[in-house]
């Protein structure tokens, strides 16, 4: 799917019925500001950037595929650019970055993204109401894409932080079943975000500080109130990220308390449990003897046998639980 716009600078309008045959002229002179989008293009579309606008060969390879790494590349007559766009699921907890890529030349804007794009859906509906805006020249336009991506940065970094929160003060309150999983995936997630984050900040640096002939002045600006979310956005990913670091080493200390609690518990339960067995071990012996029933056995006879041997048996058990008591080995 392609969008073209083109503004006439002496006319002060966008040309109607604007269309792919004219585009070489359109690129070719001053008085004209070119944006074209391509959504998911096709090998038709990778074909216009070869021919019409004669782009690297490279270039046109890396937009092809995802590069994991945004980078910036200057030519003659144009840079390339690759961003990512970075979005988060908040059902499936993940985060996932979008490539979106740029060739910027004198008078021309060329992007190019696979899916819908809502900052450039929002960017068409403001040039379709205010065709003037693009009278600022292709570099505004490409400002207020990334703007506008990078906008939606915010509300994400504002909604992981109060996710790192609640974990903190489930941490805390000892509320750890499943608790893991949630903290082994907010840290990769920061570390994916914070991967896209840190060479963007490096190119919207050298965007903002006109280390590339096709950034006008009047765009250095704009393109330094972005460099300004960038890099809030990266410091609060550290802060994050080192957040994470102490609820996790906090978890495993708490695990590892847990763990010794219940050991603890179990070594006083097998402790009372040994004592009890002991205590019933003469006891065992007593009435083992007693119960062979030989014919001459002495005391089988006697009246008070009986009760002898229940006497007998009570004081072995609560002299050994005294001194049980007294060697504190029972309570």
């Amino acid at each position: 799917m392609i969008g073209l716009f083109v503004y006439d600078k002496s006319k002060k309008s966008l040309v109607k019925n604007a269309n792919l045959k004219n585009l070489n002229r359109y690129i070719s002179k001053n008085g004209y500001v070119v944006w074209i989008d391509f959504q998911d293009p096709t090998e038709a579309d990778y074909k216009i950037l070869e021919t019409i606008f004669g782009f690297h060969p490279l270039s046109i390879e890396d937009c092809k595929g995802f590069t994991p790494i945004p980078k910036i590349d200057e030519f003659d007559k144009y840079i390339f650019m690759i961003f990512h766009r970075v979005v988060y699921d908040k059902e499936k907890e993940d985060i996932a970055a979008k490539e979106m890529d740029f060739f910027l030349g004198k008078n021309y804007l060329v992007s190019l993204h696979e899916a819908e794009s809502s900052s450039i859906t929002k960017m068409k509906d403001k040039i379709n109401s205010r065709p003037s805006f693009m009278g600022y020249g292709a570099d505004i336009i490409m400002h207020g894409i990334i703007d506008l991506f990078t906008e939606k940065y915010i509300p994400i970094i504002n909604y992981m932080t109060e996710e790192i929160e609640r974990i903190e003060d489930r941490v805390i309150a000892r509320r750890t079943a499943k608790i893991m999983q949630k903290i082994v995936k907010l840290k990769r997630n920061v570390s994916e975000f914070k991967r896209s984050i840190l060479p963007q900040r490096d190119i919207i640096g050298r965007l903002a500080h006109r280390k590339f002939r096709f950034i006008s002045e009047k765009a250095e600006m704009y393109y330094m109130d972005v460099l300004d979310n960038i890099v809030w956005v990266h410091a609060n990913l550290e802060s994050n990220r080192e957040m994470l670091a102490s609820i996790f080493d906090a978890y495993l200390s708490i695990s590892s308390n847990n763990m010794n609690e219940t050991s603890n518990r179990m070594n006083r339960i097998m402790q009372r449990l040994t004592i009890v067995a002991t205590i019933f071990m003469p006891l065992t012996f007593i009435t083992g003897v007693y119960g062979m029933n030989f014919r001459n056995m002495p005391e089988l006879l006697w009246s008070w046998g009986y009760f002898g041997a229940l006497g007998l048996m009570l004081l072995i058990g609560l002299g050994m639980v005294v001194y049980f008591r007294k060697k504190q080995l029972f309570q």
